[in-house]
């Protein structure tokens, strides 16, 4: 498999890219008994932006281990991204399916009443929320045909999870990420410091970037002895 790629079952496989500013987690397949739901939560650690595209079925087992695989997950955020319907009626029906994390974007379903065309829509919380909340749809045409298409699902249900939850409002290097943009890799990370105080030495824990935002002075004053300076 490509680097960055895992097989976490049978039929559903993941891959990862890592930035710095946190990571895209691509998962395909179908979620059922066989996940590895250890690997699953391994996948979905840190700061993460979960895209749903390629999974078409999640099955009353899968549902069980995506559970369990979100509790595991120790993350300051996660979102999810281009839900399918599948996974979006997951969202409506099982309370803890979404763990912690945040809908930015699913998957509208439409048919065409002339043709017959199937067709799927994306929809973007950040900036359709307030109608999505309000239980509408935009207005679809069939690409083939050009007739009006028709919302093939009850507004009602298919948007009851989306329209009960606040505007996601993920954190800017997240939106990066979420939009695909080439400067995710180059977000800028605030300085994390953490000290430990030890009789004969100091240790920091340092995370971030280094610039000019960085509270050198203020550290200084906190350091005896030794110093240990481990990046994390």
């Amino acid at each position: 498999m490509p680097e960055g790629s895992s097989q976490i079952g049978r039929d559903l496989a993941a891959h990862r890219d890592d930035f710095r500013s946190g990571a895209l987690v691509h998962l395909a397949g179908i979620l059922d008994e066989t996940v590895d739901a250890e690997k699953l939560g391994r996948a979905l650690e840190g700061a993460a932006v979960i895209d749903l595209d390629g999974v078409r079925l999640i099955t009353s087992f899968g549902v069980r281990i995506w559970v369990n695989a979100l509790r595991s997950v120790r993350s300051e955020y996660y979102c999810f991204v281009r839900c399918r319907p599948a996974v979006v009626a997951q969202f409506n029906m099982v309370a803890a399916f979404p763990g912690e994390g945040h809908l930015v974007s699913f998957y509208l379903p439409y048919a065409c009443p002339i043709c017959g065309k199937q067709l799927e829509t994306l929809v973007d919380l950040r900036t359709a929320h307030e109608q999505i909340s309000a239980l509408a749809v935009p207005a679809e045409q069939c690409p083939d045909c050009h007739a009006a298409a028709e919302f093939d699902d009850v507004p009602d249900t298919y948007l009851s999870f989306a329209a009960s939850r606040p505007r996601p409002a993920p954190p800017p290097h997240i939106s990066l990420i979420a939009d695909g943009s080439p400067d995710a890799a180059s977000a800028p990370q605030p300085l994390r410091v953490r000290t430990d105080l030890a009789p004969s030495f100091t240790a920091l824990w340092v995370s971030g970037d280094l610039d000019a935002r960085a509270p050198l002075k203020r550290l200084a004053q906190t350091l005896q002895g030794q110093v240990l300076v481990v990046d994390g």
